[in-house]
């Protein structure tokens, strides 16, 4: 596939696409930042592309799955964040014991 090729596949569903991970997001941002990385993952695997339905289904469908990735880190970020904040509470809540017991032991 030519330079030529991509570009006007990119003028053709670059909106379709954006519109689309907006849908899933709600964030312009986001939405900007993962329609470009669909585009580039399109480039690099566009030899799988078998043509049995529209490139903007295809494309799409590239979308989705950097959207669920997405989505993956931000939970594995949320809960490594909630898991520190267990941790924090329960070494806290630990020290706290000691001091008590310490309390108690020097009077």
């Amino acid at each position: 596939m030519n330079k030529k090729d991509i570009n006007q596949i990119y003028k053709e569903n670059v909106t379709i696409v954006y519109k689309f991970i907006y849908c899933l997001t709600h964030d312009a941002d986001i939405a900007e930042e993962l329609t470009q990385e669909t585009f580039f993952q399109a480039i690099k695997g566009i030899d799988r592309f078998e043509g049995r339905c529209k490139i903007s289904v295809w494309l799409c469908e590239i979308a989705k799955k950097l959207w669920y990735k997405e989505l993956a880190k931000k939970n594995k970020h949320t809960n490594e964040e909630l898991n520190e904040n267990i941790v924090s509470a329960v070494i806290f809540a630990i020290l706290g014991s000691i001091l008590k017991v310490d309390k108690k032991l020097n009077r």
